[in-house]
């Protein structure tokens, strides 16, 4: 990775919808230098961008993340590398997992109270659940890639499996079982020091946050069923008919949360074989995904420093502080703005701050077992959590770009500031998603990046003081 004095700046804190998924990524320790002699800790900085690697990120920061999809996209993403000292990280899951048949779903969920419940709904086959190939065709399937990654392996990062793979069902266990797969078939091509990375879905690495989420998600799977079994009792024919439209909708209109439930790898703990671990919590996700509708008030109870002004609150009732998420036209002025960034800021420094506090527990666990697994933190830089939203938390037609850009820019600055305080737990560095303007097909939402963000493209490549 490159080393680079780092700028000294002051450090800065700054409806079921949508559940962001977003896979992130991975860096090395390095220590800086200055020219004048005088020693400064580095800043590794990067972005996710997934389609390959722009020339302009090389020159600025320190790696980028891609999705592998084809050999020739991941050839000329190593090429764009060569000769810099920048790594490619490198997530396969699109070659390297598949989704679940639905017929090998639990078909059962677990609610909040404890009690278990039979599903009434069939599976999708378009599910969130992931399976990981058998050791063979893992081989099989690499086999294409190994030229281009023996040609390019000192730009090389490290190599992601699946996307956050407790949420979507795959076990520790069989993380550890195909990572060592993996690393023995590169060893065999002579591809000898190949790095493994993981990233979970906000704390699922945890066995009681990812129990809570499971039953969270089962909360949601009982009211779909319950409304499906009761809903169409007393009704008059008007709204009989309109509660049949609903029963034939939601057998492929539903969230993917309803599958999720009960098909979560809910056991936690860090993998085996493992280099590099970090999580994902992004604000779009607290804010927008229905299984974290009471995550603020859970970890109050654990962390009442950080988090007890959650104390008995639910993210809808949160929602309604915000300014951007009204009916109406957009509520513009500083009073708005300044209310919009103290909550945000209290939001931020709860879930990173506890979430981070889960997960160097569960490294110190992995540790003891001799893993010596180090840890990333990822931010967020794209607006889909800041746009201007109804009450009910769908995306307004009308966006102020410039205001929504500010409300992001407020993000990258928390998110540089936690890191700058946390550098010696993030040893591995900081991770932004998105780079480029992307389109999430999993939620079929237009995500903007920060490329076309001036002040927040700003922000994040302003960090290095030094240019490579």
């Amino acid at each position: 990775m490159p080393i680079r004095c780092a700028v000294s700046h002051p450090s800065a804190a700054s409806s079921e919808v949508i559940a962001m998924k977003f896979s992130s990524y991975i860096f090395f320790i390095a220590a800086a230098i200055c020219s004048a002699g005088a020693a400064n800790s580095a800043e590794i900085i990067g972005f996710f961008s997934p389609y390959g690697v722009p020339a302009e990120v090389v020159k600025k920061t320190d790696f980028a993340m891609i999705n592998v999809q084809s050999v020739e996209q991941l050839s000329k993403s190593l090429s764009s590398a060569k000769g810099h000292n920048f790594a490619v990280h490198l997530d396969f899951e699109l070659l390297l997992s598949d989704i679940k048949p639905a017929s090998r779903l639990n078909r059962t969920f677990v609610t909040p109270d404890g009690k278990t419940h039979q599903k009434r709904l069939t599976a999708m086959a378009d599910n969130k659940i992931r399976v990981l190939p058998a050791n063979k065709e893992i081989r099989l399937r690499l086999a294409p890639y190994i030229p281009a990654m023996k040609l390019h392996e000192e730009n090389i990062g490290a190599i992601f499996l699946v996307d956050e793979p407790y949420l979507n069902g795959i076990s520790k266990k069989e993380l550890e079982r195909a990572g060592a797969e993996i690393k023995r078939f590169l060893a065999s091509h002579g591809i000898s020091n190949s790095k493994l990375g993981v990233i979970f879905a906000s704390g699922m690495f945890n066995r009681e946050f990812a129990t809570k989420i499971d039953r969270s998600a089962g909360a949601y799977a009982f009211t779909i069923d319950n409304h499906h079994r009761n809903g169409g009792k007393n009704l008059a024919p008007a709204e009989k008919k309109e509660w049949n439209s609903w029963k034939a909708a939601i057998k492929t209109g539903r969230l993917t949360t309803y599958d999720s439930a009960g098909n979560m790898f809910i056991g936690g703990g860090i993998p085996k074989g493992y280099d590099v671990v970090a999580f994902d919590f992004y604000l779009s996700t607290i804010l927008l995904d229905g299984v974290h509708e009471k995550t603020l008030d859970w970890l109050s109870m654990r962390y009442p420093e950080k988090c007890g002004v959650f104390k008995g609150s639910n993210m809808r009732e949160l929602r309604q502080r915000l300014s951007f998420f009204r009916d109406g036209s957009v509520l513009q002025g500083t009073e708005n703005r300044e209310s919009d960034k103290a909550m945000l800021d209290s939001i931020f420094e709860c879930r990173m701050s506890a979430t981070s506090d889960l997960l160097h527990k569960e490294i110190a666990k992995a540790r003891k077992l001799g893993t010596n697994v180090q840890a990333l933190m990822i931010s967020e830089s794209s607006n889909n959590g800041v746009l201007e939203f109804d009450a009910k938390g769908n995306i307004e037609k009308d966006q102020p770009a410039k205001l929504n850009e500010s409300r992001v820019y407020d993000e990258v600055k928390r998110g540089v500031g936690f890191y700058r305080n946390n550098m010696a737990r993030f040893p591995a560095g900081l991770m932004f998603f998105t780079y480029q303007d992307e389109f999430d097909t999993g939620i079929k939402l237009h995500v903007g990046g920060a490329k076309n963000m001036p002040s927040v493209i700003h922000e994040i490549t302003s960090i290095k003081l030094v240019e490579k």
